[in-house]
């Protein structure tokens, strides 16, 4: 049987337990059997604890860091025997130890989800970076939220890419609503004569071509690509595009 497992981080009250509330009452928590669950870090918000007794969900307080370790973890896995392990991880603990650590055979981290409150990012950007953008090294996908008109959404989103350039970045607003992307997020300028494309943007340029073609119609663009050339090409004959 395979266990997985789902590891969110981000600093505290930055809505970790909120999100993964919401997953937990996603149908698709419906398809496990016994969903383990590691709480490294409580803040305001709290789980309804009858709710989890109900529902079978077996939550694990754990108050240090060095507790985690592969005896631990082997140990969960003998007691609870998951197929299902999410882990709610304290903002400032080192994220890699977990990462790198030997996990009970059938374990496998699914998804390294990562919150970040808007309201409080640029303040922490601009005092304590790297500590900040630590727990958002790994991140499959990044939850912005508590996004409001003023927040600079292009320098939180460039500060997170240059980091973790394969990151999906997703902002929300104070209702936890999806923003949708507009012209003044991305990371190039549209207007410029050829838009230059950097490789950490590629995702994003991709995205909004598919969502906005008509933002490249007639514009030159400068990216890195790789050219897939047919053995029946002759040589110096290369395939030819169109956006």
């Amino acid at each position: 049987m395979e266990t997985i497992v789902e590891l969110f981080t981000g600093f505290l009250d930055s809505g970790k337990t909120t999100l993964i509330r919401e997953a937990l009452h996603s149908p698709d928590f419906l398809d496990y059997n016994q969903t383990l669950l590691i709480v490294c870090e409580e803040g305001d918000e709290e789980y309804d604890e009858a709710w989890l007794k109900k529902n079978g969900i077996i939550k694990y307080v754990v108050d240090e860091e060095e507790k985690i370790n592969e005896f631990f973890l082997e140990g969960l896995e003998l007691n609870y025997r998951p197929d299902h392990v999410m882990i709610e991880w304290n903002g400032t603990w080192d994220v890699n130890r977990l990462l790198e650590m030997k996990l009970p055979p059938g374990w496998g981290i699914g998804a390294v989800l990562s919150t970040v409150d808007a309201q409080t990012a640029e303040m922490y950007l601009l005092n304590m970076r790297n500590l900040f953008l630590a727990p958002l090294l790994s991140s499959d996908l990044v939850i912005v939220n508590r996004t409001m008109e003023h927040t600079d959404r292009a320098k939180i989103r460039r500060s997170i890419k240059v980091m973790n350039p394969r990151a999906q970045i997703v902002f929300e607003d104070e209702s936890g609503e999806p923003i949708e992307t507009t012209e003044e997020d991305l990371p190039f300028d549209l207007k410029a004569p050829v838009i230059e494309i950097d490789e950490i943007d590629y995702g994003i340029w991709y995205l909004d071509a598919m969502e906005h073609p008509e933002h490249y119609k007639n514009k030159k663009l400068k990216f890195l690509a790789q050219v897939y050339r047919g053995r029946k090409l002759g040589s110096g004959l290369l395939c030819r595009g169109v956006l």
